[in-house]
């Protein structure tokens, strides 16, 4: 075999075990989550201003990690357009009020930040990826063996 297709080849296998490694298309029935730029923070009544826990889509265990309630109802707070690069003052009163409101639900909120503080018509361009992004995470939580969404806001 020649060098250049080896080297082919090691590198197709490589990138295979990356992809594989990042919660990909290692096992049967698992898609590959590697481009969703978006990310998805259960925020916490004890804590409503800070994304401290990432759910991962492809990555089960960072459901278990972040303590999802399954038989909860399920809050999603998409934010807008931004100036600053930073959350906007009503996404925290929000999630404390949905805390407040129903105490052992979940509250998640999606941060599309690096997409939303372009300038305005680059950023609305992208309001439609954002959304394949929220609709391929719930169909990802949807669809995990023995748990499902109770309710979702």
């Amino acid at each position: 075999m020649d060098s250049r297709a080896l080297l082919l080849v090691v590198l197709g296998v490589w990138l295979q075990s990356l992809t594989a490694s990042r919660g990909g298309v290692a096992a049967a029935g698992r898609k590959d989550f590697m481009d969703i730029e978006s990310k998805f923070a259960l925020r916490t009544p004890e804590d409503t201003v800070e994304d401290t826990c990432l759910l991962i889509p492809g990555i089960a265990e960072s459901v278990a990690n972040c303590h999802f309630n399954h038989s909860s109802k399920t809050f999603v707070v998409i934010h807008g357009w931004t100036v600053t690069g930073m959350y906007e003052s009503w996404v925290p009163k929000l999630v404390a009020a949905l805390y407040k409101r129903e105490p052992d639900s979940n509250v998640i909120v999606v941060d599309w930040l690096l997409r939303a503080q372009q300038h305005y018509p680059v950023s609305a361009g992208y309001t439609k990826l954002v959304g394949k992004d929220v609709a391929r995470f719930i169909n990802w939580m949807e669809v995990r063996p023995g748990e499902e969404l109770r309710c979702l806001k």
